[in-house]
């Protein structure tokens, strides 16, 4: 009897054990569950940020590239070469509607009213007027400040 009731007391302490293994196992697995969501929520936000982060810069290299393209035209119209000056300014141009697609309602109307300029100093280039220039450095300054706007 003795040695049964020594079994009884090991098996009731054996599941006591078991039982505490237990409990501590699933609060350690709640803890877990809650570390977990707390780092996807984290990663979620950090990732929206990212997101946002390269389509301003997808939209400033876009201007970039305008800027570039009008500085182009400008010394083509230093040059006098009228022709390769209008192709660099309708490119300069789509590159600025594009840009207007990516970003914000006010940029996009700003940029509207680039496209306005564009299309005024494209039309004096046709007639092959060197005084382009005049109103291609007005069109330049606009995007510049815009760049440093965005």
């Amino acid at each position: 009897m003795k040695s049964f009731l020594k079994l009884i007391i090991a098996l009731i302490m054996l599941a006591a054990v078991f039982g505490a293994g237990y409990l501590m196992g699933s609060f350690r697995l709640g803890k877990l569950d809650r570390m977990l969501a707390s780092a996807k929520s984290e990663m979620a936000a950090k990732v929206s940020g990212l997101e946002k982060d390269v389509h301003l810069l997808r939209f400033r290299m876009q201007l970039t590239t305008a800027r570039d393209q009008l500085t182009a035209a400008e010394n083509n119209i230093k040059a006098r070469n009228f022709g390769t000056a209008e192709k660099e300014l309708e490119s300069a141009k789509e590159e600025l509607r594009t840009a207007g697609k990516m970003g914000s309602k006010e940029n996009a109307e700003a940029l509207t009213g680039l496209e306005g300029s564009i299309d005024g100093v494209i039309a004096i280039v046709r007639r092959s007027d060197p005084r382009a220039k005049v109103k291609l450095t007005e069109a330049k300054t606009q995007l510049d400040r815009l760049i440093e706007r965005s």
